[in-house]
C-alpha cells in the first residue's frame, strides 16, 4: 500500500476523501450551530453526503487501482523485454547505442561490458571519452547521421584505441550508424550498431598470410631464405635484358657440394640443412645484393651477376667464390670440410 500511494494518480481519492468529508461534516454543523432550529432532515443530509463522499472514494481507490496494477503489468512486460534484447544483444557480441543531439551516449549494450565502463560511457561524446585522435572521426559520422545520414564506420583493435568497451576476443567491429527519430519523425540523435566481424577480419587476414606464404614459396627457398629456380630465371631474364641494353655481358654460375650425400647420410638430414645454410650464408658475402644468388635444388646453388670481357677477371672472382669454402664448417659439433 506504502507503494502504491507514491504514485499520484492513486493519491487522488484520499486528498478527495480527506478535503471532502471534513467539508460535508463541519459545514453541516455550522450550519446547525448558526440556526439551533434546524430540522432533523438536515441531519439526514449530512450523513448521506459522507455516505456519498465514502463511496465515490472507494470506487474511485478501485478503479484507479486496477488502471494502476494494468499500468504496473505494462511496465513489467517492458521491464522484461528490455531485459531479454539485451540479453540478446549481449550474446552476439555486437554494441547498440543511442547519442542526444549532442552526441552525447544516453544508453548502450556491450557483450560482456562491465558496468565500470558503461557508467562512464553515458552522458559523453567520443572526443570526451578517447581524446580528439580516436573520438574525433566517429563524431564527424555522427554529424552526418544527424543529418539524416547512414554512414559506416570499420574499427580493428590493432590498428586504432578502442571505441568502446568490448571483450578482448572482438578484433574488429563495423559500425553502422544512422539517425535517431521520434514518433513525428524529428532527428532527435543518432543510433549506432556495431557488428563484431573478427571473425571474417581473422579469415581474411589468414588468407592473406597464406596467399603470402604460398608466393614466398614459389619464389623462395624455405630451408635458405634464397631465391629459388622460378625467381631466378626471372631475375636471368631481367639480367640479359640489361645486358643488351648495355652491351654488356652475364654471368651465371653454378655450384654443387661434393659427397653432400654422404654428410645425411653419415649425421643426419637436420645436419645437412644446418651445412646449406651456412653455405647460403657464407656465398652472400661474395654476392652483391644487386645481383642475384639462388639455391636450385639440393645441393646446388646459381649466382647471376654482370661480368667482365675479360676472363683472367671472371677466373678471379671464381677463386673469390670459392675461397669462402677453405675453412670448415661447424655443424653436430664437428668440422666438416665442404
Amino acid at each position: 500500500m506504502r507503494e502504491r500511494l507514491r504514485y499520484p494518480a492513486f493519491r487522488i481519492p484520499l486528498v478527495y476523501l480527506v478535503v471532502a468529508l471534513p467539508w460535508v461534516l463541519l459545514t453541516d454543523l455550522l450550519v446547525r450551530w448558526a440556526s439551533p432550529s434546524v430540522e432533523v432532515e438536515n441531519v439526514l443530509a449530512s450523513i448521506k453526503g459522507a455516505g456519498f463522499v465514502l463511496t465515490t472514494s472507494a470506487l474511485l481507490t478501485v478503479l484507479i487501482g486496477r488502471a494502476l496494477r494494468r499500468v504496473e503489468e505494462a511496465r513489467d512486460r517492458a521491464l522484461a523485454s528490455e531485459a531479454r534484447f539485451r540479453a540478446l544483444i549481449a550474446s552476439f557480441d555486437d554494441v547498440v547505442f543511442t547519442t542526444d543531439a549532442d552526441q552525447r551516449i544516453t544508453d548502450m549494450i556491450v557483450a560482456r561490458g562491465s558496468e565500470q565502463d558503461l557508467a562512464r560511457a553515458i552522458g559523453r561524446t567520443a572526443v570526451e571519452l578517447f581524446g580528439e585522435d580516436a573520438g574525433l572521426p566517429p563524431m564527424e559520422l555522427g554529424e552526418r547521421a544527424l543529418a539524416g545520414e547512414s554512414v559506416v564506420l570499420d574499427w580493428f583493435a590493432e590498428t586504432a584505441p578502442p571505441i568502446f568497451p568490448v571483450s578482448e576476443d572482438v578484433t574488429s567491429l563495423r559500425f553502422i550508424l544512422g539517425p535517431l527519430r521520434n514518433p513525428d519523425g524529428a532527428v532527435i540523435g543518432t543510433i549506432g550498431v556495431g557488428r563484431d566481424t573478427s571473425r571474417v577480419h581473422d579469415l581474411e587476414r589468414q588468407h592473406k598470410q597464406f596467399e603470402s606464404r604460398i608466393s614466398f614459396l614459389q619464389s623462395y627457398d624455405s630451408l635458405t631464405g634464397l631465391p629459388g629456380r622460378t625467381l631466378l630465371e626471372s631475375r636471368l631474364a631481367e639480367a640479359i635484358a640489361v645486358a643488351d641494353r648495355d652491351h654488356g655481358d652475364v654471368g651465371v654460375f653454378t655450384l654443387n657440394l661434393d659427397d653432400f650425400k654422404d654428410i645425411n647420410d653419415s649425421l643426419g638430414y637436420e645436419v645437412g640443412d644446418q651445412v646449406l645454410q651456412a653455405v647460403a650464408r657464407r656465398l652472400a658475402t661474395v654476392v652483391d645484393q644487386q645481383h642475384t644468388l639462388a639455391r636450385l635444388s639440393g645441393d646446388e646453388f646459381a649466382i647471376v651477376r654482370p661480368v667482365p670481357a675479360d676472363r683472367d677477371a671472371v677466373e678471379e672472382y671464381v677463386h673469390e667464390v670459392l675461397s669462402v669454402f677453405e675453412t670448415p664448417i661447424a655443424a653436430a659439433g664437428q668440422n666438416i670440410y665442404v
